[in-house]
């Protein structure tokens, strides 16, 4: 048996460890940022929700970006030595919540809000509400302060609505907007690039040359380039302008065939 004497007030995970436990709302994710600057490379940042304080920290986990805009239990290790802060764990918290929309699925859409079918062809309908005027809003990673509803609903794509706070209005919006369709060729890791079946002119370059970043989800999981197989089907959602310089794609992937 082991046994931990462990201070008033003090967790043996910050004792022993040196990890601490925050309360915090990821603000930026190393691609781009609902508020304040963009975080490096291999970095995010986080905003504590009771203090505000920002935490930059090392995080070389992808699906941070899945977590944007939200709410989490983070756990932040300090190294002893060099004092560097690295995000090791995160989990959402359990008063948020998150409904994704199709944008098939959606019926209307308001100022501050957002009706959708929740069963296709069913009738029945749910009304997803956010702040008009509190809100974040991003277009495929880009922070937009001036909108119309009606870009709301994308042509083709989703619509993802955080709520934090479980009050039932969200504070942050991401309307995702497909650009483009791949469908997987090959994965050059020689050469950097994700070859098309479709047209050579939707071959994906993610050499350092092309000034891009990526996220890339497939089943639920963050995934990187070198992960893709051939026949894979990527939705791509491409930002309109460079964000912190960067070209950002967000690649939805599914191995679906057409």
């Amino acid at each position: 048996e082991i046994l931990y004497d462990v201070e008033a007030g003090v967790s043996a995970m910050a004792k022993y460890l040196n990890i601490e436990k925050v309360d915090a709302v990821v603000i930026s994710d190393g691609m781009t940022a609902v508020t304040g600057s963009v975080a490096g490379d291999n970095q995010v940042k986080l905003k504590d929700y009771s203090t505000g304080e920002v935490y930059t920290l090392g995080c070389e986990n992808p699906l941070v970006s899945d977590y944007l805009g939200m709410r989490i239990d983070g756990y932040i290790h300090t190294d002893r030595i060099t004092g560097e802060n690295t995000l090791v764990h995160f989990e959402k918290k359990q008063t948020v919540n998150v409904t994704e929309i199709l944008s098939d699925d959606i019926i209307s859409t308001r100022s501050g809000s957002i009706e959708y079918e929740t069963d296709k062809n069913s009738g029945k309908t749910k009304t997803a509400s956010f702040s008009s005027d509190g809100a974040t809003v991003m277009f495929n990673g880009v922070k937009t302060a001036v909108y119309s509803p009606s870009d709301l609903k994308p042509s083709s794509g989703k619509v993802r609505l955080v709520d934090n706070n479980g009050d039932n209005r969200a504070e942050y919006v991401f309307v995702y907007e497909y650009t483009g369709l791949v469908i997987v060729d090959r994965v050059s890791t020689t050469d950097e690039f994700v070859g098309s079946k479709l047209r050579a002119m939707d071959n994906i370059d993610y050499s350092e040359s092309s000034n891009s970043r990526f996220f890339i989800m497939k089943n639920g999981d963050a995934i990187t380039l070198e992960d893709l197989k051939q026949n894979d089907v990527i939705n791509v959602a491409k930002s309109n302008k460079a964000v912190d310089g960067k070209a950002l794609y967000y690649l939805f992937v599914s191995s679906e065939t057409l």
